[in-house]
């Protein structure tokens, strides 16, 4: 062990910088390795924490066109529980949460959570743990279980929540008759305030996700021919004359990388993550290139001294165990550097765009998994030199030393060529995930976001919506049932007979105030915008504005009544993004209503500058009606970026992944060039001497690496190409691959690589030929 440490400090002291970048490069490498593993870890494992998940699936909802949705309809439940395979269903309803408050001694106060119908059976699909009470219970009268971060948060624990009352918008109560423990965050459960509400048998209420356990022995044949007989029974006979559906369903263990509407838990791209762990991958590969570039560009140095060993009666394989040693023990050295600098990060911003904890000491088997990984690296990655260092005639050696044969310098030329390769990739794909997270925040949706406040109401909705109206710096306020801005947020309906015509289809709805189309710039091409004595329904009909793409798959016209639901369609707007950009746009229409049905305001005041005062307006309105509330304020575009935050995190992962990636590799390239020309001083010193001026000396060393650079980047034009199409697939609106970005991605690295290679050889170059011959 005192030699193994003592060849480490030598080789450290000897060749100081190449040796500190080769642990920063180690360190930077596990670093990012730990945290994507832990990602991707979580995306993997999700859904698979409950018992039992192989057999735990969700009922789709498979429109005409194969538009697919995460949505069930009450029939569903009864008709499929007189299947033997069937050992339990339970339906949520996601599409309807309530904003609940409590009792405190100033008064109500909103809760930071809502109030979800779901129905006994839940506690059979996923066996939800209870800390006190009964989950059966919630199925008599009005009665509410909670989870037990929110027992703990408000009451202090989970006895002093028993029996206790909570309010909702709607002026409903419910009984807190137990408490569960929290969900994993693996789970496609949320920690909601769950009751069982009363449930009609509606064959048109696709208004719920709804899940099912089956026996060990069925099979997937068996699902889909169980589901096939659901969609033909007496009960969708209604619904199916008057649209056309089919019933799919989706297993627990993929739930996560699903891409269908109306999904309740968080999702992800299953080729983002598994290019995560690709990144995760090379990342590590190109520490380890530099580790063995480095290896083998000191072996001519260290092959003396590793064969005066074997003069003096060590054994080859006792060396070439304590070479291997040596690169465990720097590798190991690297994992510990890079642990603590999680540790350090892991209450930062850093760690938000993880989807769970990084923290070491909630990760232990992680950490038992990167020391593995690190063990292995180490003995692989030292054999070769301990191999090569040790494959000579001592005497031969001991003579006149030995140089790195043409193999040795091919292999280090290949290793580098392949951190360039890597490199150029990933710079280029971070690019174009840049381009397109800018379009994406920045895009035309069809309606104005500027100077705009969105705001959430709990009650009271007319009272603050008139009073915030009396402040001259608020130009005006919209209202609706939900936030147009974030992505999949509408509820939905569906579209029964027009004067005849049948097939109509499946359309999303948002109940807006009347002001809403001109507060939010909607373009009403054809018909009429709303005025305020619509939200009166006084001639019996809900009127309503469909965009244009409604208008186009239905037929619909002006005056026309949609029979189910009594709308009358007034009239139609320009296309707007309503969903996310990775979905296309669909049908889409307005209802209006009055404000106590709408929680949402979106707020327009005059100034950029004067949005400091307009919030404190708009909390002291809240504190006046309210008793006290503080309202959750953002701006509009904040918003937006929540609803894009996946995309956002990926974007500023990747950037990270390939600044690390980058860095790693210039820094494996700084410390070639350093021992490259430390190596050849004496051979320019020669050249010099014949006549070389520091140019052409300059000029010999650059060409060299310049090839590389052009040969790296023809090879890592079209893996480039290949995942950014890939990645921008997923977008319904994507930008365009612009040849520039490829083109300057080439150009920045050749020019980064003269840089670095002028700039570490300068001196080699300029050093005085009398002093070089020395070395």
């Amino acid at each position: 062990m005192k030699l193994i440490l003592r060849n480490f400090l030598s080789t450290i002291r000897y060749y100081r910088q190449s040796s500190l970048f080769n642990i920063i490069g180690l360190s930077l490498a596990f670093m990012a390795c730990y945290i994507i593993y832990v990602q991707t870890t979580y995306e993997f494992g999700f859904g698979k924490v409950h018992n039992d998940y192989e057999r735990i699936h969700r009922v789709n909802l498979i429109m005409e066109g194969n538009d697919e949705a995460a949505l069930g309809a009450s029939p569903i439940i009864t008709e499929m529980n007189n299947f033997p395979m069937i050992e339990s269903s339970t339906i949520i309803n996601h599409l309807n949460k309530l904003s609940i408050e409590y009792d405190t001694d100033a008064g109500k106060e909103l809760l930071n959570n809502k109030l979800v119908g779901t129905d006994t059976c839940l506690n059979n699909v996923f066996d939800v743990e209870m800390v006190l009470g009964n989950f059966d219970d919630i199925g008599i009268g009005d009665n509410a279980v909670i989870p037990l971060s929110m027992a703990n948060g408000v009451w202090g624990d989970a006895e002093s929540a028993m029996n206790k009352t909570l309010y909702t918008v709607y002026d409903r109560t419910v009984n807190i008759v137990g408490v569960y423990r929290d969900f994993s965050k693996q789970s496609v459960l949320e920690n909601y305030v769950y009751f069982a509400p009363k449930i009609d048998n509606n064959p048109f209420g696709f208004n719920y996700t709804h899940y099912f356990k089956v026996s060990k022995t069925s099979t997937d044949s068996d699902i889909t021919n169980m589901l096939e007989e659901i969609r033909n029974s007496k009960a969708f006979e209604s619904a199916l004359k008057i649209m056309d559906f089919t019933l799919g369903y989706t297993p627990l263990s993929n739930i996560y990388f699903e891409n269908l509407s109306y999904i309740n838990h968080p999702t992800g791209n299953k080729l983002v993550s598994t290019s995560l762990i690709f990144v995760a991958f090379v990342i590590l590969l190109i520490a380890l290139v530099n580790f063995v570039n480095f290896s083998i560009a000191i072996a001519p140095r260290r092959i003396k001294a590793i064969n005066t060993y074997r003069v003096l009666g060590h054994s080859p394989f006792g060396l070439r165990v304590m070479i291997v040693f040596e690169a465990i023990f720097t590798v190991i050295i690297s994992l510990l550097i890079s642990l603590g600098l999680i540790e350090l990060i892991s209450n930062t911003q850093i760690a938000n765009l993880i989807a769970t904890d990084i923290s070491v000491l909630e990760n232990i088997d992680s950490v038992i998994v990167m020391f593995v990984v690190a063990l292995f690296v180490g003995a692989v990655t030292g054999l070769y030199p301990a191999i090569y260092m040790t494959s000579f005639v001592p005497a031969m050696v001991l003579n006149g030393g030995k140089a790195l044969p043409k193999s040795a310098h091919w292999i280090r030329q290949f290793l580098v060529s392949f951190q360039y390769i890597i490199s150029i990739t990933m710079i280029i794909v971070a690019l174009f995930i840049n381009h397109q997270t800018d379009y994406v925040v920045n895009k035309d949706y069809g309606y104005k976001i500027d100077n705009t406040l969105v705001v959430n109401v709990s009650k009271n909705a007319s009272k603050i919506k008139e009073q915030l109206k009396k402040y001259s710096n608020i130009k005006d306020v919209a209202v609706s049932s939900a936030n147009l801005i974030c992505s999949n947020n509408s509820y939905s309906g569906y579209m029964a007979e027009v004067d005849g015509q049948e097939n109509m289809g499946l359309y999303d709805v948002m109940y807006v105030g009347h002001k809403y189309p001109r507060v939010m710039c909607f373009d009403i091409f054809e018909g009429e915008d709303f005025i305020e004595a619509d939200e009166s329904h006084s001639d019996g009909y809900k009127y309503i504005l469909f965009n244009e793409t409604a208008k186009k798959a239905f037929g619909l016209e002006i005056g026309d009544v949609i029979k189910n639901n009594n709308l009358k369609v007034k009239g139609f707007f320009r296309d707007i993004n309503h969903n996310s950009l990775h979905v296309p746009i669909t049908p889409f229409g307005l209802i209006v209503s009055t404000p106590k049905r709408n929680s949402m305001f979106m707020i327009k005041y005059d100034k950029a500058e004067n949005m400091p005062t307009v919030i404190d307006n708009i909390k002291q309105t809240f504190s006046e009606i309210n008793n006290g509330e503080e309202p959750i304020i953002s701006t509009a575009s904040e918003y937006r970026n929540t609803s894009y935050k996946k995309d956002l995190d990926l974007n500023t992962l990747i950037n990270w992944s390939a600044l690390i990636a980058i860095f790693i590799a210039v820094i494996g390239v700084v410390g070639l060039i350093s021992l490259e020309s430390q190596q050849r001083i004496r051979e320019i010193a020669i050249r010099k001497v014949n006549g070389a001026t520091t140019f052409e000396i300059l000029q010999m060393l650059n060409i060299k690496f310049i090839k590389i650079v052009l040969i790296s980047y023809a090879i890592a034009l079209p893996i480039a190409w290949f995942v950014v199409d890939s990645w921008l697939s997923g977008f319904e609106y994507r930008v365009e691959m612009s040849p520039w970005i490829f083109i300057l991605s080439g150009v920045g690295v050749a020019v980064l690589t003269i840089v670095l290679v002028t700039l570490q050889s300068y001196r080699a170059a300029t050093t005085n030929p009398s002093q070089a011959m020395k070395y």
